[in-house]
């Protein structure tokens, strides 16, 4: 007779060994048979890793530090030189 089974791992028993399916961590039942149809609703799509707040924490941080780096570039110098003309293009109060 004619096996009717679909499952390609199954269908050859020659000493084939059979394929182990295992869930995911996550996995959860979708499909409910024999229930009205709202039971077997698909589930939300996954939130993008933008859209935490560790990603958003991390994204902040990063900017920040680029920031502090444009600073730190900006009001930099190497010689005396530099730092006469840095001063002369500043509004520093008098007295």
């Amino acid at each position: 007779p004619e096996s009717t089974d679909s499952n390609p791992s199954r269908s050859d028993r020659s000493g084939k060994t059979l394929c182990l399916k295992i869930l995911k961590k996550d996995a959860v039942p979708s499909n409910f048979p024999n229930l009205p149809h709202y039971y077997s609703k698909k589930p939300p799509p996954k939130r993008s890793s933008t859209s935490t707040s560790s990603s958003r924490l991390l994204n902040e941080n990063e900017r920040i530090l680029k920031k502090i780096k444009a600073f730190e570039e900006a009001n930099s110098f190497l010689t005396l030189e530099e730092l006469q003309i840095k001063m002369d293009r500043t509004c520093l109060p008098s007295g």
